[in-house]
C-alpha cells in the first residue's frame, strides 16, 4: 500500500472517531438537558426515592464534643504538633 494512501486512511479514521465522539457527547448532553430535576439519566427510579429534608427535622449535636469528636480533636492536635516541629 502506498504511504500517502496509508496517511489519508489514518487521518480519515481519526476524523471519523472524533465525529463519533462529538455525536455521542451531543446525545448525552441532549439527554441531560431534556430530563428535569431529579429525573434519572437512563430509565426510571426503582424503589423509594431519596429526598433531602428541609432542615427542620435535623438533629444537631450539643455544644459539648462527644467521645469520637474528642478522639478526632486529639489526633488532629498531635498531627499539627508533629507538623509544626518538623
Amino acid at each position: 500500500m502506498p504511504e500517502y494512501l496509508q496517511t489519508i486512511i489514518t487521518i480519515a479514521s481519526g476524523g471519523l472517531l472524533c465525529l463519533i465522539a462529538v455525536v455521542v457527547g451531543a446525545w448525552i448532553n441532549h439527554r441531560g438537558v431534556k430530563s428535569g430535576s431529579g429525573d434519572p439519566f437512563i430509565g426510571s427510579p426503582k424503589g423509594e426515592v431519596f429526598t433531602v429534608g428541609t432542615g427542620d427535622d435535623l438533629d444537631f449535636p450539643g455544644d459539648e464534643p462527644n467521645k469520637n469528636e474528642e478522639r478526632v480533636l486529639k489526633k488532629s492536635m498531635e498531627f499539627l504538633k508533629n507538623l509544626g516541629s518538623g
